[in-house]
């Protein structure tokens, strides 16, 4: 099994003490972590490294870390007692929306057999819409002009093989740290569509059938993250389809607060929709699909996390408690789990332990 972390694709790591896999190697599994490159490290465009390219894959370089990961494991696995024909891909949040991209690109096709979503979206691009060289279709620029707009910024004005050179002077402090609270910013990216590795968003990905065809199992958390930024309950409830009906499901009697809409409206939007679509457009497709919503909270957790299950909830690798605030909502907490978890079942006490499923 090969794990992917999150982090919104500008921070995270394999190292950390909770990803050590122990879970699993006692169950003789073998798990695997790596590192791939987050940020502008990561994912940066410029015309120049487009000419540089001369064709090949480019900008999306944490991604191409992922593949290059993936088609290590395939020449050397074995060494390790790892079976090159049974390789499950998994990831949560950046780390889901990594599995998405990995199950529709063309490049990683045969790298794997299994995958598993937690918190990664799955209808459009979980970390917003930038094209390699072309404005998106909501506006967004490319990623190559935002590029050349974070050369600017630290002085760069050259263009050509020269550009090349500057960029590659600059320190890492230069470069500039980002993280999750300011990564919103016009000299980023983040991942784009280079038409190589992003070709198009899962949605019309899955919809057209252009994807691995491989078992999947995905969810989302019971307390996940959404960010909503409707000002008013009215203006949450127009962007549905049917605005009655939105009403009477997330405000019946008009008691919630205009942050409990919202964000309860961008949590189903973000995460638990596209999860539920991803699932439907696997099975459809005659591919076995397993959905889940994680919602237990550790005892020792539950004073905390009164709302459910967070983002970054322990599951299968991780213990991480780092989150992000609760769900302005207080349901009741899950019971605890039926039985330890065994490394054969994505959440504890769960029922899916096929041991043919790893």
């Amino acid at each position: 099994m090969v794990w992917i972390y999150g982090g919104g694709f500008v921070n995270g790591g394999s190292f950390p003490s909770v990803y050590d896999g122990s879970q699993f190697a006692r169950q003789g599994v073998v798990l695997v972590s790596f590192n791939y490159r987050l940020g502008r490290l990561g994912f940066f465009a410029h015309p120049a490294l487009t000419a540089e390219a001369a064709g090949a894959p480019t900008g999306n370089f944490g991604y191409m870390d992922q593949i290059a990961a993936l088609e290590w494991l395939r020449v050397n696995i074995a060494a390790f007692g790892g079976d090159p024909g049974n390789v499950t891909v998994f990831g949560e949040s950046a780390g889901g929306a990594s599995v998405h991209t990995l199950l529709t690109s063309p490049k990683s096709r045969g790298l794997f057999h299994k995958a598993i979503i937690m918190s990664g979206g799955g209808r459009g691009f979980l970390m917003g819409d930038h094209r390699l060289t072309d404005t998106a279709p909501g506006g967004q620029p490319s990623a190559e002009s935002v590029g050349v707009e974070f050369a600017q910024s630290v002085g760069i004005e050259q263009t050509g093989p020269d550009t090349l050179a500057a960029l590659r002077a600059l320190t890492v402090e230069k470069i500039g740290e980002l993280s999750l609270i300011n990564m919103d910013v016009p000299t980023y990216s983040g991942p784009m569509v280079d038409g190589q590795i992003v070709v198009e968003a899962p949605e019309s990905a899955y919809a057209a059938g252009r994807w691995a065809k491989v078992p999947v199992m995905v969810g989302a958390t019971s307390a996940d993250l959404g960010f909503g930024f409707a000002q008013s309950k009215e203006e949450a409830f127009a962007a549905f389809p049917d605005p009655a009906a939105a009403r009477a499901a997330y405000d019946p009697d008009g008691s919630a607060s205009v942050q409990t809409v919202t964000t309860l409206t961008a949590m189903d939007r973000a995460m638990l929709k596209p999860a539920r679509y991803t699932a439907r457009s696997v099975a459809a497709q005659g591919q076995p699909a397993y959905h889940y919503r994680f919602s237990y909270v550790a005892k020792s957790m539950r004073n905390e996390w009164k709302t459910g299950a967070p983002l970054c909830s322990p599951s299968a690798v991780s213990s991480s408690r780092r989150c992000p605030p609760p769900l302005p909502r207080s349901p009741a907490p899950e019971p605890p789990p039926t039985g330890a978890w065994d490394g054969r079942s994505w959440r504890p006490g769960g029922t899916l332990r096929d041991p043919s499923w790893l």
